[in-house]
């Protein structure tokens, strides 16, 4: 009885012990290969998987491009698949469509225009002023912040934080015409008696007006450029010269928002559409007055060293500038360039407020728009950080480059307002529609 009583609960044991190790064997999820070793001398072996499974990140990116522009973000999203392995992006293209602010800021509210957009610097701060984006600069590190060019990133700046990553830009460029200081030059035969302008100013004074604020030691242009060159034009008017006096480049109402700005930098409530400073009313009432010498689009469309009608003062995209570039340095300084706003015309990448998705989205991000800067210069493209224009072997475009890294004025931004897009193109529309000079100027006053 004693024996079989033993026996009973000596095989009760051993099942036990082989229930809490085949128990065992499968929570620890160990894999047993004796199978490969059954004809062999080799005793099973145990493999334990510990390699972690890295799961892929869907990343929805919407745009608005036309089909060259399109297809090159494309091919950046393909060079950079390598870099981001657990990143799978879908770029969707909404140029199609054209859809208008309006219509993208109630796309975005109804979550379909996916983690990452790609849209115009003026519609930024709009869109983060209705809570539909995530600051990104939380997200950069400061190497990363630091290789952006602050003529950019300045106006894409509110509320202490940035809201976008600079893509790419069509800035406006200033340039002066080499008669402007030849005029000068014969005009003042004695320059210590002549030391005095029309108004018998002190030249002291003259110099002091015209000299550039510092602001954290960078150079930044004042509402005194606008009346130096209407002193410069003043000279050449008496000389009874022929010549048209400045352009409004490509006859666009972002042209001309530049030479308000450009009039009046003092401006402290950055650029409006509607309600402009006395200074810059001053300047329409100029601009009317001059309309006969006033070019209303890029009359030098084939540019032509002989040509006469090159303007004093002459506006110019970056992009019609670079396919011009050897003939405009023929009538043109190349030392003397401008650029009062250089994030007007220029796109950017913002996150989605509700994106799940930050962390994977500025690393993409990142990756292209580095991508897309270190080949700029290959598609003749403006500078939107650092480490591009410092490539460069031209001196023209490393002054360009160094003017983009100034720290702008409040001024050269625009009204922080969620209503600043429509006003624009409200206006923007009557200024295509209106023909004469006259009658788009009408719209400011």
């Amino acid at each position: 009885m004693f024996n079989r009583r033993y026996i009973l609960l000596m095989l009760g044991s051993m099942v036990i012990i082989i229930v809490a190790f085949i128990f065992l064997t499968r929570e620890l999820n160990w894999n047993y290969v004796s199978d490969l070793y059954k004809d062999k001398d080799e005793p099973a072996a145990i493999i334990v998987d510990q390699e972690k499974v890295i799961e892929t990140e869907q990343l929805h990116i919407f745009v608005s491009l036309d089909e060259e522009q399109f297809e090159r973000l494309d091919q950046l999203r393909i060079l950079i698949e390598d870099s981001n392995p657990n990143i799978e992006v879908t770029l969707t293209n909404q140029y199609a469509e054209q859809y208008d602010y309006d219509e993208w800021e109630l796309k975005s509210k109804l979550d379909e225009l996916g983690d990452v957009q790609l849209v115009p610097n003026e519609w930024i701060l709009p869109l983060a002023t209705k809570g539909l984006l995530q600051p990104v600069d939380r997200l950069m590190n400061s190497d990363s912040l630091a290789s952006h060019l602050p003529g950019y990133t300045d106006a894409l700046r509110w509320n202490g934080y940035l809201w976008g990553v600079p893509y790419s830009s069509n800035p406006y460029i200033i340039l002066s015409h080499k008669l402007l200081q030849e005029f000068v030059d014969e005009a003042v035969e004695n320059p210590i008696d002549d030391a005095v302008d029309v108004t018998k100013e002190p030249i002291e004074e003259i110099i002091h007006n015209n000299i550039p604020e510092i602001v954290n030691e960078v150079e930044v242009a004042t509402s005194s450029n606008w009346d130096h060159m209407l002193e410069m034009l003043a000279k050449v008017e008496r000389n009874d010269t022929e010549i048209d006096l400045l352009n409004i480049a490509d006859n666009s109402y972002n042209s001309m928002l530049v030479w308000l700005t450009y009039g009046d930098l003092a401006r402290q409530s950055g650029i409006s559409n509607r309600e402009l400073s006395e200074e810059q009313l001053t300047i329409v009432q100029w601009l009317a007055e001059h309309e006969h010498k006033i070019q209303l689009d890029n009359a030098i469309e084939e540019p032509n060293v002989e040509k006469e009608n090159w303007p004093l003062y002459y506006m110019t995209s970056w992009e019609e500038f670079m396919s011009s570039e050897e003939e405009l340095f023929e009538q043109y300084d190349s030392n003397e360039l401008l650029i009062p706003v250089p994030w007007l015309n220029g796109y950017s990448f913002v996150i989605q407020a509700n994106s799940k998705q930050a962390v994977a989205a500025i690393e993409w991000i990142e990756h292209v728009t580095q991508l897309a800067s270190t080949n700029a210069q290959n598609y003749k493209e403006a500078p939107t950080r650092n480490m591009e224009y410092t490539l460069s072997s031209s001196a023209v475009v490393n002054n360009i480059g160094n003017l983009l890294n100034q720290k702008l004025t409040e001024s050269q931004l625009m009204n922080v307002s969620p209503n600043w897009p429509a006003e624009y193109l409200s206006v923007k529309q009557q200024w295509d529609q209106a023909s004469l000079l006259s009658d788009k100027l009408k719209l400011l006053q």
